[in-house]
């Protein structure tokens, strides 16, 4: 009867394996490549990027934290035919926007099926302006640059949410782009979920497909 490999010597042989592979063709792999080839494993933060993100995993909390998800005891502010199609569109096409008026429950909807994923980085379009984005990464006492954070992740699906996209300048929306490609690779652990107000979709769609197509 023969045993069946644990994980640490499945993990030792495809590190191996990877190795042996870079050394006979040539190459070599970053972090974040090693984290992608890895990718199925149970891995732990890299010791460099714990501490980061315990800090912007917290911030997130601090966020979904202010979203009401229920009016009273009684009233749900997000109904479960929506929860499910979000969240089969979200693990099919791996991006979704939810368009509506203010007050309509987006957050809401956004905080719930956050809930569902085992890292959930919530963000807003403040966060995505050169001029704001050291300050941010300095308030949260980030020893590394978001975008290097997140695309080092370790599990196999996390969600980023750009929760107001209204808010979204033509500068702003170029460089949410750029990290929605960058995040964004084959075989990404990402989802990515953005929510915006109706009367601004149109303005907001238009200058996402200038950005993609500039």
């Amino acid at each position: 009867m023969h045993s069946v490999p644990n994980e640490r010597y499945v993990l030792r042989t495809r590190r191996l394996g990877l190795a042996h592979s870079k050394c006979q063709f040539g190459g070599t792999v970053n972090l974040p490549g090693l984290v992608r080839e890895l990718r199925g494993f149970a891995l732990n933060d890299f010791p460099d990027y714990a501490d980061d993100w315990h800090r912007l995993l917290e911030n997130s909390d601090d966020r979904m934290s202010d979203i009401r998800t229920d009016v009273g005891s009684a009233v749900s502010l997000v109904r479960q035919k929506q929860m499910d199609r979000v969240a089969k569109k979200l693990a099919t096409a791996g991006r979704v926007v939810l368009v509506g008026e203010s007050g309509t429950g987006k957050s809401a909807l956004a905080k719930r099926l956050a809930a569902f994923h085992s890292r959930a980085v919530w963000l807003t379009p403040e966060e995505f302006d050169n001029a704001l984005v050291p300050f941010f990464e300095q308030r949260l006492g980030l020893r590394h640059r978001l975008p290097e954070l997140l695309e080092a992740v370790p599990t196999e699906t996390a969600l980023l949410v750009i929760d107001g996209a209204e808010r979204l300048t033509p500068a702003t929306a170029r460089r949410l782009c750029d990290l929605l490609a960058r995040l964004g690779t084959s075989g990404s652990p990402w989802r990515f979920l953005v929510t915006v107000q109706s009367e601004r979709w149109d303005d907001l769609a238009r200058q996402l497909r200038a950005s993609l197509n500039a």
